[in-house]
């Protein structure tokens, strides 16, 4: 069957190395085989009866991974639902820490509001105090503007 051999130089440990060409082989279509035609896209070995456990384990490992998949899903849904509320929250976070500074902004002039009112309760207290005859209510009014800081140009 050996049709031609072709002999080349000698290997190194002096064996000298035949090369034989190979003769194509018979093409056999796949209904001569003892096996059924497999599905379009199966592989040929798994339409045989010793791969039954080998399919059986495949379908297992598909819905094992669709199934992880369906974890995998979940938790990235999961965490992106997290991350949205915690925008949301900080973003109320900040909104009520503007409204705080505002408020004792607010308290911070109602505050010196109060201090002045009290001020001037005191100052013209002490004006009753004064006798009547030195008493000029116009003049009297300014000094106790200005001691407290006030003048008319302001």
């Amino acid at each position: 069957m050996i049709e031609k051999l072709e002999q080349s130089p000698c290997s190194e440990d002096g064996h000298q190395i035949i090369v034989v060409p190979s003769e194509p082989s018979p093409a056999y279509s796949m209904s001569s085989t003892p096996w059924r035609d497999p599905e379009p896209g199966e592989a040929p070995w798994k339409s045989q009866s010793w791969a039954g456990d080998i399919r059986d384990l495949e379908d297992q490992l598909k819905e094992l991974q669709a199934e992880y998949e369906g974890y995998v899903a979940r938790a990235q849904k999961y965490v992106l639902m997290q991350m949205e509320e915690m925008e949301r929250l900080a973003k109320e976070i900040r909104h009520l820490h503007q409204e705080l500074d505002t408020a004792k902004k607010v308290n911070d002039i109602e505050k010196m509001q109060r201090q002045n009112a009290l001020t001037l309760i005191d100052a013209a207290k002490r004006e009753l105090g004064v006798p009547t005859s030195n008493y000029n209510s116009k003049t009297s009014f300014m000094r106790v503007l200005a001691t407290l800081g006030f003048s008319r140009r302001e």
